[in-house]
């Protein structure tokens, strides 16, 4: 009798285990569109790069906060930038100080999604976020912090975020730099 009822709970927890690691972590959804399709004039369509971007950094909200995190597993914010770029074939360095370097900034009322903010402590950069809406009231990010994991928000909300925001860099900065042809 014991092996008979055992059986059911032991399916039960075998078909929760395979859920669970299934879909347990961080699952992103990939990009619907090819990156890098060219316009009618044979360029990189900006826009829907710029969505496509953003729409998968997006898939990864709720993923865990993991120190030199730099895959679904857990990221950082720097491994978490990386892995969403190089998703594009948009090499980028490993920390966020390093990603900020040789760039140059761009004004933040212009800022379009895709775009990445970078934050200081003390004039280093420590911290980097991808904008995802930019409006006269609010500057949505989704970053990785090291108390909630991957999130977005708009950092115009939280002094802690204002304090520390150092530049703003345009994708296209990127884009140039891994020599991504736009033509």
């Amino acid at each position: 009798m014991k092996t008979t009822t055992q059986i059911p709970i032991l399916l039960k927890w075998a078909v929760w285990s395979c859920f669970i690691l299934l879909f347990g972590q961080c699952q992103p959804a990939r990009p619907s569109l090819q990156a890098y399709r060219l316009n009618k004039s044979g360029h990189v369509d900006e826009e829907q790069l710029r969505t496509e971007l953003v729409s998968f950094a997006r898939s990864f909200i709720g993923c865990k906060y993991k120190r030199a995190g730099k895959d679904k597993s857990g990221f950082d914010c720097s491994g978490f930038v990386k892995y969403v770029f190089n998703e594009y074939q948009i090499q980028m360095a490993a920390s966020a100080h390093e990603q900020a370097l040789n760039v140059s900034a761009t004004r933040t009322d212009e800022a379009l999604k895709g775009d990445l903010v970078f934050f200081s402590n003390q004039n280093k950069i420590v911290h980097v976020g991808i904008i995802t809406d930019n409006k006269k009231d609010r500057l949505m990010v989704i970053h990785s912090t090291s108390s909630k994991g991957v999130i977005e928000e708009n950092i115009l909300k939280s002094d802690y975020w204002i304090r520390r925001m150092h530049k703003v860099c345009s994708l296209n900065n990127y884009l140039h730099q891994a020599a991504v042809s736009l033509k």
